[in-house]
């Protein structure tokens, strides 16, 4: 009767065990997923600012080729455009990341 009572308790256990880490999976696949969709967000936020800084130096370049603003105008408007660039490709190599 003990041995029986054991191997139930035993069975019990390992029950539990396997409840415990299907939760601590499904909590892991939840938050992968919420961080995922963040950075997907992030990436459309970033190519938004990106184009919103190409468009930006586009029109630095033609004030300056009018004469009606400085090259240090342009200067800023492709400083501005390369860093959203880099940001827009950060964010899209961390959503690899994420997915692989």
């Amino acid at each position: 009767m003990a041995n029986k009572q054991s191997r139930l308790n035993a069975n019990k256990y390992q029950a539990m065990i396997v409840c415990e880490n299907k939760e601590s999976i499904q909590l892991e696949i939840h938050l992968a997923y919420v961080s995922l969709e963040e950075a997907i967000t992030k990436i459309k936020i970033a190519n938004k600012t990106k184009e919103s800084a190409h468009e930006n130096l586009k029109i630095a370049n033609n004030k300056y080729k009018e004469v009606l603003s400085s090259i240090i105008e342009v200067t800023e408007a492709q400083t501005f455009f390369w860093q959203n660039a880099v940001i827009s490709q950060l964010y899209s190599i961390r959503v690899t990341i994420i997915i692989v």
